[in-house]
């Protein structure tokens, strides 16, 4: 029965089945800490940290933050309409293909970033933005902008960027295999990951 596995039942490498192009495995600790790997086209991602066993389920814990992908750097005011994102790192591959949310009362719009970083909503009224990269996307940063008059945002990309959050995620134990989903990852699929 699940509720008398113990870590040393658990732990193990796991390698996920069933995506084509993607390589991506588990690493439960017996220790209780796990390492996860993800690897699709240009996207490597990587996760850590620790795993408990609660009614039969297995909870992971990762180290990274929700949202911490981008780093406001500054805001300001400056003329014209709308507002304008821009995206910079040293690294000018990752400054593009930043997908922007921008939400008012009413709308809901999206644009994306080129290799200039940039990205401008000509709409006013904007109450929220949302930032995710296309190549590494997880949780989103969340920007509140309803009180503030700044109409330009500058971001810079903080190391996080190639993790995966990791919060509380549940992950149901089926004989040999482990099975979740994330959306970011994995779509609208369950992953199933089983040991050799």
């Amino acid at each position: 029965m699940p509720s008398l596995l113990s870590a040393q039942d658990i732990a193990g490498d796991y390698s996920l089945h069933g995506f084509r192009e993607v390589a991506s495995g588990l690493r439960l600790s017996a220790d209780h800490t796990f390492e996860f790997f993800y690897t699709y086209g240009a996207s490597d991602r990587q996760a850590s940290g620790t795993w408990s066993l609660d009614s039969g389920t297995v909870v992971l814990q990762g180290s990274k933050k929700k949202g911490q992908d981008f780093k406001l750097r500054k805001s300001a005011r400056e003329g014209g309409p709308g507002k304008v994102i821009k995206i910079t790192d040293k690294n000018t591959y990752l400054q593009q293909s930043v997908v922007c949310f921008a939400f008012t009362d009413r709308d809901s719009l999206i644009e994306e970033s080129g290799i200039d970083g940039i990205v401008r909503f000509n709409a006013d009224g904007i109450k929220r933005i949302e930032l995710i990269h296309a190549v590494f996307p997880d949780e989103p940063t969340i920007i509140d902008c309803s009180n503030d008059p700044s109409n330009y945002f500058e971001f810079t990309l903080n190391p996080s960027l190639g993790e995966v959050v990791f919060d509380r995620v549940t992950v149901s134990l089926e004989g040999q295999s482990l099975r979740f989903s994330n959306k970011y990852l994995f779509g609208d699929r369950v992953a199933e990951f089983t040991k050799p």
